[in-house]
């Protein structure tokens, strides 16, 4: 199976894009795709500048027909389309480039894209995440999730959330043997309504629809496992702030912070896009 590494931004414009690029300029023969629409030069909801994707020769691009990459040659074509942007296909470049990405934008869709992308030679599957769509959590050996003031200028809130997504990585996997009751999803409505003396029982993060901050509160009362769960956790720490155009987070106190509330049994990456890349 190829190893398949998804990104995850808590909001828009909290520099997922910007990372992804400081990301993949490192690596060789990947796939990317998007669960959104990454790399336009405009963002179609808020209309401000977006960075573009650059994607290197040789590397593999899914995307829709109407986005086609100019310095590419199509090698694949997927059962998916949509009524906009035409078909999705897969693309290798020539030439190194910046590109639109925009593909599968349901489980269904992004499974059948792995599907054809386990046929390519291609070292891993890059795939894009759109604003805490979450639905990567559900196929990716590797998460990365990037936050910062964007999503929120109060410090203590990103803690929490930091905190929330550690928790939630920490649930543990099912034991066979063990009694379980399996639920579609654990959400604000139907957490009141679990009994804190049963086993329950999700397929992965993905069906964990609640703030993030709530993770802990949750798991400290109900006994939740899963089928399946991602192999690494990244957090990101973005310290640029998109609405005011500035830098407003002090991320080395964050990140110490967080290491004094996890303490060294959890394994954290923090990457700060300014200072250098730490492990608590």
């Amino acid at each position: 199976m190829k190893k398949v590494v998804g990104f995850i931004g808590l909001c828009k414009n909290v520099g997922k894009t910007t990372f992804l690029n400081k990301y993949i300029k490192e690596k060789e023969k990947y796939l990317i795709t998007s669960i959104g629409w990454d790399g336009e030069a405009i963002d179609h909801i808020f209309g401000i500048k977006k960075p573009s994707i650059f994607v290197k020769e040789g590397s593999s691009v899914c995307t829709y027909s109407n986005l086609k990459p100019t310095k590419s040659e199509k090698i694949s074509e997927l059962p998916i389309e949509n009524q906009f942007l035409g078909k999705l296909e897969i693309y290798r470049m020539k030439e190194n480039d910046i590109v639109q990405v925009a593909g599968p934008s349901s489980i269904t869709q992004l499974k059948t894209f792995l599907k054809f992308a386990e046929n390519l030679e291609i070292s891993e599957i890059i795939i894009d995440g759109a604003a805490d769509r979450r639905i990567t959590l559900s196929v990716s050996n590797e998460i990365f999730y990037i936050c910062g003031p964007t999503y929120s200028q109060n410090e203590q809130k990103l803690i929490r959330t930091i905190i929330g997504i550690i928790e939630m990585f920490n649930i543990p996997i099912m034991e066979h043997g063990q009694q379980f009751i399996e639920i579609k999803s654990i959400n604000k409505t139907n957490i009141n309504t679990l009994d804190e003396n049963q086993k329950y029982l999700i397929e992965d993060f993905s069906k964990i629809v609640m703030d993030y901050e709530l993770i802990p509160k949750v798991l400290k009362k109900f006994k939740i496992f899963v089928k399946k769960k991602p192999e690494k956790l990244n957090i990101v720490i973005n310290s640029f702030n998109a609405d005011l155009m500035k830098h407003t987070l002090n991320t080395l106190k964050i990140k110490e912070e967080v290491g004094q509330l996890i303490g060294s049994t959890n394994i954290i990456e923090i990457i700060e896009l300014n200072v250098n890349t730490s492990t608590l």
